[in-house]
Order: structure tokens, then sequence, then C-alpha cells
């Protein structure tokens, strides 16, 4: 059975100040799997599989140290899958 192609719709919450702790990211979207794979900045970071429009991400206060934009991707496995879009995040 081929993995979905994921999609990335939203992140909650939308943006975080830096310098902060650490913070439990929930990613909106479709095609999540268990085996999906998350990455911030081409840099895989844990993440809990929800069900298929969710998942969440255990975000560190390292990965937040200084402001500016991540992107994330959602990359489900072979055969099929592949990576979602790119959803900026915000960091103040």
């Amino acid at each position: 059975l081929a993995s979905p192609l994921p999609a990335l719709r939203s992140a909650s919450p939308t943006v975080v100040s830096h310098g902060t702790g650490n913070f439990r990211l929930t990613l909106h979207g479709s095609g999540f799997l268990p085996g999906s794979v998350v990455t911030w900045n081409s840099k895989a970071v844990p993440a809990s599989y929800v069900n298929e429009n969710e998942l969440t991400v255990y975000v560190t206060k390292s990965t937040i140290a200084a402001a500016g934009t991540a992107d994330l991707v959602v990359k489900n496995p072979t055969p099929g899958g592949g990576k979602s879009n790119a959803l900026a995040f915000t960091v103040k």
C-alpha cells in the first residue's frame, strides 16, 4: 500500500518567542502516518502521530534560541509518500 503525499496547512501555536522553554507544536494538515518524519530547517525533530490530520512536535529550547523563520516539512515513507509543502514558522 502506497503512502499518501502529506500536506501541511497550519501550526499551533503560530508564533513563539525566542529564548522561551521547550514547547509542543501541533501541525495540522492531511496524509499523516505513524511513520511520518517532521523536519525543522531540514533537521529531523521528534514527532508524534495523533491522526491522519494532526502531528505533534516536541521543540527544544535550543531550537528556538534565536529569532527567525523555520521551514517545517513532513515526509512520509516510500512507496509513494514524499515531502509536504514547507510551512514557515516564526520565532520572534
